[in-house]
């Protein structure tokens, strides 16, 4: 929903920018700076970078920026962009790893199928040894995992920008700055990764160009969503907190929602209550060996019929049966693996002898009881 305010109905934001991304503008405008100036020789101290960043946080804040954690303040952010800028300038200092190339350049490239993307490269450059670098400067909190940053397509797609516009581009590497950790993370592309990335993009494009439905969806980075008071998932929530409590405890949707928690934490007591009922009537049952319970104008049948019970979802064996029915091509039999479907095949014995063997390695002998309720007819 919120792809489709923002790109297909361009809509206005209804919540001014987040704080992060407001952060992460101002370090990328700090070292856009630092590279631009550097092209035509005018090398930038660290006072002077910090201070033009602190002059950049200074013009373009506003009352609109959005601080989601509580917790935190303006300043916090405005110290941790201090600190990225000074350990990125530490370490690279004088900054003549590589020529550079572009900075806060734009490319385009053309997938095929009449599909066509832009973006902007944070830097571009030549290392002495001809490698190409695509640099892309990040101020986020959390570390990527390995295979994220294999993943990754952005940097991958501006590689095949890269490559199409430097004939001698025979190698492109990919670099990120996790500046905040003072981490720089690199990674590389096959040829055949990007063929298969290309259909992987077109076929991603197609899809939303094709979509119809838009529905909202919550997330991590809800809170960070300029449309959130509006979204179906939030909007309720935005106009009670608007009310005074008094309001709030007079209006339909407090009043169900509260009525339905109230009633659903009765009748998880209750069923708890039903298990532990079930559980006695079985005993007795068993015991005494009876099928049928007398109440006052109640009749209770008590059935029990054997059952395998195979391991469940969350169940460390759970995996070597699903390897077991695909290998064996049984998987479609029991619906991708319903247990209900699986253990009437154990008790019909509808497979071969062996296979059925070799299915009982998974599970165990047990029993399900049924018990049913008969209300008994006063008349009769």
């Amino acid at each position: 929903m919120q792809f489709k305010w923002r790109y297909v109905e361009k809509r206005e934001a209804l919540k001014g920018e987040g704080i992060e991304a407001f952060m992460g503008s101002r370090v990328h405008e700090a070292l856009e700076k630092l590279y631009k100036d550097a092209l035509v020789e005018k090398r930038h101290s660290l006072e002077e970078l910090l201070a033009f960043y602190g002059a950049e946080w200074a013009r373009e804040w506003n009352d609109g920026i959005v601080i989601v954690k509580d917790h935190l303040e303006a300043e916090d952010y405005q110290k941790t962009g201090e600190r990225c800028l000074r350990d990125y300038y530490q370490r690279y200092h004088p900054f003549d790893q590589a020529r550079v190339l572009g900075i806060e350049d734009r490319v385009e490239l053309d997938l095929g199928e009449n599909v066509r993307l832009q973006g902007f490269l944070d830097r571009l450059d030549q290392r002495a040894d001809g490698v190409y670098e695509i640099h892309d400067y990040k101020t986020g909190m959390t570390l990527p995992k390995k295979e994220a940053l294999e993943g990754d397509r952005q940097l991958a797609l501006y590689s095949i920008a890269v490559k199409e516009r430097f004939p001698d581009a025979e190698r492109v590497e990919l670099v990120w700055h996790y500046l905040a950790f003072d981490k720089e993370l690199r990674s590389t592309r096959t040829p055949e990764q990007l063929e298969t990335l290309k259909a992987e993009v077109r076929a991603a494009v197609k899809a939303i160009e094709a979509e119809q439905e838009f529905p909202a969806k919550t997330s991590a980075l809800c809170s960070w969503c300029e449309f959130q008071p509006e979204c179906p998932k939030w909007k309720h929530l935005y106009k009670v907190e608007g009310l005074k409590p008094e309001e709030a405890a007079k209006e339909t949707g407090v009043q169900l929602a509260n009525r339905y928690y109230s009633l659903k934490k009765e009748a998880d007591k209750v069923q708890l209550e039903v298990e532990a009922l079930k559980e006695a009537i079985r005993d007795y049952a068993k015991t005494n060996n009876l099928s049928m319970l007398q109440g006052q104008g109640v009749k209770l049948s008590v059935n029990f019929y054997p059952r395998y019970n195979f391991p469940g979802k969350f169940d460390d064996k759970r995996p070597l049966l699903e390897e077991f029915l695909k290998a064996v091509g049984k998987w479609e039999d029991v619906q991708g693996l319903d247990l209900f479907a699986l253990s009437d095949v154990m008790k019909s014995r509808a497979w071969p002898k062996p296979l059925l063997e070799q299915l009982e390695r998974f599970g165990k002998k047990g029993e399900t009881t049924y018990i049913r309720v008969r209300e008994e007819n006063r008349e009769e």
